[in-house]
C-alpha cells in the first residue's frame, strides 16, 4: 500500500464519519417536528362584517389532504371587537398560526373599512394586490365562486378592486 493510497483509505474514513455524524445529529430534528403547512392555518378568503359593537369575520381556511388532488375548505366564524384578536383566536382554536399570504379576497358587508385593511396587512401577510369585494355576502364564503369571479373579471378586462387601490384613496 503506498502513502497516497493510504492517505485516500483513511480520508474516505473520515468523510463516512462526518457525514454519519451530521446524520444522527439533524435527523431527529427533522423527524419530530411537525411540517410547516401543518401549524398553519391558510385563509383562502376573509369576509368581514362590521357593525355596532362587534365585528364579525368569517374564514375559510384550506385544509391540507395529502394524498388528494383538490383541497378540502372548512369555514370558521368568529366576532369580537378588533380583528386581530378575532384572527388570533380562529388559530388558537385550531392550534394553528393563521397566514393570510394566500387570501385571494376580503369580502366586505358594506363599505371597505380602511382600518382594519391596514391592521390586515400588518397582521399576517396579507398582500396589497388581495381583492376587495365591498357590498357582499361576508357570511357564505366560497373560495371557487370567487375565484371565477376574479377570472371572469380579468377575462373581461373588469379593473378588480386592491387593497392598494382602497389605501391609496384615502
Amino acid at each position: 500500500m503506498t502513502i497516497t493510497t493510504g492517505l485516500k483509505y483513511i480520508w474516505g474514513k473520515k468523510f463516512m464519519l462526518i457525514a454519519l455524524l451530521l446524520l444522527v445529529i439533524l435527523l431527529p430534528g427533522a423527524v419530530e417536528r411537525p411540517l410547516q403547512i401543518q401549524n398553519t392555518a391558510v385563509i383562502t378568503a376573509l369576509g368581514i362584517e362590521t357593525g355596532a359593537p362587534q365585528i364579525s369575520v368569517s374564514c375559510e381556511i384550506l385544509v391540507p389532504d395529502p394524498g388528494k388532488r383538490t383541497p378540502k375548505y372548512e369555514s370558521v366564524t368568529a366576532s369580537g371587537d378588533d380583528i386581530t384578536n378575532i384572527l388570533n383566536s380562529v388559530g388558537k382554536g385550531r392550534g394553528q398560526y393563521i397566514s393570510l399570504a394566500h387570501c385571494s379576497a376580503v369580502v366586505f358587508s358594506g363599505k371597505p373599512d380602511t382600518a382594519i385593511l391596514k391592521k390586515l396587512l400588518k397582521y399576517a401577510g396579507l398582500r396589497t394586490n388581495t381583492a376587495v369585494i365591498s357590498n357582499g355576502s361576508p357570511a357564505y364564503l366560497d373560495s371557487e365562486k370567487i375565484e371565477r369571479v376574479l377570472k371572469y373579471n380579468a377575462e373581461n378586462n373588469i379593473k378588480k378592486t386592491t387593497i392598494d387601490d382602497i389605501l391609496r384613496n384615502t
